[in-house]
């Protein structure tokens, strides 16, 4: 199945109550760094539910430890997405194929451990958030284009393709994909 990502931006700048504008996002990146500002709008830490350790050990095992992770400032990065809703997962797993997905899959479901899928995390909706922590799957490096049927106008992708980036491929066959205007 095709799968479109949204990509969209955040508004840099915001207004208090006062209607006067704060410092923007990009000024914040910039003066304070991003893992320092992202940890200190972040969730406290909490304590890994201790069904997640040996999960995470064997998510190791399996995959590696690369793309297995759960240091607090890698969790910082997967805890929000375009919104501005935030919460840490427990770990997060870079799969690389729809193989690797389905033992994540298993091993969470044999746990009872919540998984939330990810691409790029730009949704608008909270989506990718993990807002009951569990794993998030990270499908970012799934990231390729498998086929473009033009007889029959279908392309099938992994979950990790951009929308801007299939939008090119189809072009270059002389078709259009029209996906909503935020997602490029």
């Amino acid at each position: 199945a095709s799968v479109r990502n949204s990509i969209a931006l955040r508004n840099a700048n915001s207004v208090s109550r006062s209607g006067m504008r704060v410092v923007s996002t990009v000024m914040r990146l910039v003066s304070m760094g991003i893992n320092r500002m992202v940890a200190s709008r972040m969730t406290p830490v909490r304590p890994m539910p201790p069904t997640v350790a040996p999960l995470i050990e064997e998510l190791v095992e399996q995959l590696s430890a690369e793309r297995v992770l759960s240091a607090p400032e890698d969790l910082a990065v997967y805890a929000y997405d375009a919104t501005w809703y935030e919460h840490r997962p427990d770990v997060v797993v870079n799969a690389l194929s729809s193989g690797e997905v389905s033992a994540i899959l298993r091993l969470a479901d044999g746990e009872r451990i919540p998984i939330v899928p990810r691409g790029a995390g730009t949704g608008l909706a909270g989506g990718s958030v993990p807002a009951s922590g569990g794993i998030v799957l990270n499908m970012a490096m799934m990231n390729r284009i498998l086929e473009i049927d033009v007889e029959n106008m279908v392309a099938v992708a992994q979950p990790g393709v951009i929308t801007g980036v299939l939008q090119e491929e189809v072009e270059k066959l002389r078709l259009f994909y029209p996906p909503d205007p935020a997602s490029l």
